[in-house]
């Protein structure tokens, strides 16, 4: 085992620190009496330097000081004519109330009707009786598959599949989604239900010997945003399908005015192009008369003869090309 080593220290050794020690204690003696403080740092004589002063601060506290009555009065008489003018619009919705300011045409203000009572108040202090009556909130699937919150009533209106009643929780079931069952069933017992009520009506159709049309209640896929659900009663079918119709032939009527327009703006523009070439084919002609009677009174005629269907055929290019421009560019202006 490790054993620890001693330091050997002989009595001179002792004696030489106690006599170091006593020198110390008695030059800290002697300091403490020169300066009176324990600490043996020197302490500068330097004086301590005051911080800079912010310039313009006193001027700034006596400019307030001069500008805090004024604002006080200010303020004051602001107050004053708050406190007049409300009491002037106590009087004067006081007076609508109790219908005195008909005779005032230059009021921009609606007394009467600012006094009166609040309807969200007043429907907020009825009780809800008619939500839990026989039209309550019920959800339903409509032909697309998407789950719908809407009244009973408007369930058969809106050709819906009814699901189950009362989706918020606070209210009851009413009588005719009572019949149907509780709202709280599990999905077995709900396609079960349906499933009865399907083959119900069927028998019933089977019976009455009507003619069946295509109900997309009984379709579990999605029909798509171009479905249209007609209705199962044969005159309202009737009228959903003439109306259809109505609305084909005015489309297509539309269709043919529009097509009618376009011929229309084609043959202006066929008859323009007609006119610019007739008119350019009397300039080239003009042209080759000036330059053939000059040709021929130089005694060269074969030349001025031989450049005049030259002339014809870059009159009529340059027509081309312009028409070109105008049907292409500026037909779109």
């Amino acid at each position: 085992m490790w054993k620890r080593k001693e330091i050997a220290v002989g009595a001179s050794s002792v004696v030489d620190l106690k006599a170091e020690l006593f020198k110390k204690q008695e030059e800290y003696a002697k300091e403490k009496l020169r300066t009176g403080s324990a600490s043996s740092r020197p302490i500068s004589s330097k004086p301590i330097k005051k911080p800079p002063k912010n310039k313009g601060v006193e001027q700034r506290s006596l400019r307030d000081a001069e500008e805090l009555p004024a604002l006080n009065s200010t303020l004051e008489a602001s107050w004053v004519a708050l406190q007049r003018k409300a009491k002037i619009y106590d009087k004067l919705a006081k007076e609508g109330a109790e219908g005195k300011d008909a005779e005032n045409d230059d009021s921009l203000v609606d007394f009467l009707y600012k006094t009166a009572p609040d309807d969200a108040a007043i429907q907020a202090a009825e009780p809800e009786a008619d939500d839990d009556g026989d039209d309550a909130w019920v959800e339903a699937v409509d032909e697309f598959g998407r789950t719908r919150i809407v009244r009973t009533s408007q369930v058969e209106a809106l050709g819906l599949r009814f699901v189950k009643g009362g989706p918020a929780g606070h209210n009851e079931p009413s009588a005719e989604s009572a019949d149907m069952g509780p709202s709280m069933l599990s999905d077995d017992m709900r396609r079960e239900m349906e499933r009865e009520a399907w083959e119900a009506n069927a028998r019933q159709e089977m019976a009455s010997g009507s003619q069946a049309h295509f109900d997309s209640r009984r379709e579990i896929r999605t029909l798509g945003t171009g479905f249209y659900q007609f209705a199962q009663d044969d005159e309202e079918r009737a009228r959903q399908m003439r109306e259809l119709d109505d609305i084909r032939a005015d489309t297509l009527q539309g269709r043919e005015k529009t097509a009618g327009m376009k011929g229309g703006k084609a043959k202006r523009l066929d008859d323009r192009k007609r006119l610019l070439k007739e008119r350019a084919a009397a300039a080239a002609a003009k042209r080759r008369r000036i330059t053939g009677s000059g040709a021929r009174g130089d005694g060269d005629g074969n030349e001025g003869h031989d450049d005049e269907p030259r002339e014809l055929a870059t009159g009529t290019d340059d027509v081309d090309d312009f028409l070109n421009q105008i049907v292409t560019g500026g037909g779109g202006q």
